[in-house]
């Protein structure tokens, strides 16, 4: 992929995963309205540690860091 369209992909990637995470977003919603806890598994710790508001983080099967996040 070119390094042009890789960025745009990027952005693309950045503003879908704002509307689906984010406080107003889907999930957030949802989870909300529903008064339920959503798991979502996701490698990528930037994301995760964008939008969660407790992060699990595992190290070769075992529990490794528990991060909460205050609102």
């Amino acid at each position: 992929m070119m390094k042009n369209q890789r960025n745009k992909f990027f952005q693309v990637l950045k503003i879908a995963t704002r509307k689906v995470f984010g406080s107003a977003g889907v999930v957030s919603h949802e989870t909300q309205t529903r008064n339920k806890v959503t798991l979502v598994v996701l490698h990528d710790i930037n994301i995760a540690l964008g939008h969660a508001a407790q992060i699990i983080m595992l190290k070769e099967r075992n529990l490794s860091t528990v991060v909460t996040r205050k609102r």
